[in-house]
């Protein structure tokens, strides 16, 4: 009996993960499609005259996260940024939300990453600033300016 459950749950299993699959290929098609799309759009925009009136980057990040009452994590600040059609021009969306948290703390460092949540610290000394300020910086591997 224990044969037939085990080849019936691989059977089921590779099921599953031609499906999976399928899906990972429709994903990457809808992605590039999207990244086509942006693009005739960008080009659009350039050829009306448009200007993008939204925030982009770190300020979009700082905004995002400045208006919230909790701490935010990074696919919370990307959910946020997709809702307000702010979401980043990139492949790996996540990445760029994250890389913008990153220089934010960089300029600000009473911006902080804890326990991968992004906040804003008011109480912070200037001693203990300064040395957020540059432990921030070394991590982005940025000299002084």
């Amino acid at each position: 009996m224990p044969e037939d459950i085990d080849a019936e749950l691989a059977a089921i299993r590779e099921k599953v993960s031609k499906e999976v699959t399928l899906l990972e290929a429709h994903i990457h098609e809808c992605r590039v499609r999207v990244d086509s799309l942006r693009t005739t759009l960008r080009g659009l925009d350039e050829v009306l005259g448009l200007e993008t009136d939204h925030p982009q980057g770190s300020e979009a990040v700082r905004r995002v996260a400045s208006e919230a009452d909790h701490w935010l994590t990074i696919s919370e600040i990307l959910e946020e940024l997709v809702r307000r059609g702010w979401a980043p021009d990139s492949d790996k969306p996540e990445g760029a939300v994250r890389a913008s948290a990153a220089r934010l703390r960089a300029a600000d460092c009473r911006w902080k990453m804890t326990e991968g949540r992004l906040v804003f610290s008011e109480d912070i000394d200037d001693e203990t600033l300064m040395a957020m300020h540059d432990q921030a910086r070394d991590e982005l591997g940025e000299e002084d300016a």
